[in-house]
């Protein structure tokens, strides 16, 4: 008997293996462009990120979990020419 994966399986697998590692989970509808919740999050994104032009803080990022640290990410390609 070969074993069969639907897409719903592996979603749900990978949603868990997300949620394990810190990512919040959201449905399509939370998120969806138009959507209060997705606007909402933009323009709080927009106000931290001009609160620091404007005060010259550093721009703590609302992203959860936040991006790497840019000292240990690769190094840029050099392009040829």
């Amino acid at each position: 008997m070969t074993a069969r994966f639907t897409e719903s399986i592996v979603e749900e697998a990978a949603l868990a293996w997300l949620e394990g590692l810190g990512y919040t989970i959201l449905h399509g509808p939370e998120i969806a462009p138009g959507e209060p919740f997705a606007e909402r999050v933009i323009l709080e994104i927009y106000d931290a990120m001009q609160q620091a032009i404007e005060t010259g803080q550093p721009y703590q990022t609302l992203l959860d979990p936040p991006p790497a640290d840019p000292r240990v990410a690769h190094p840029p390609k050099k392009m040829e020419a």
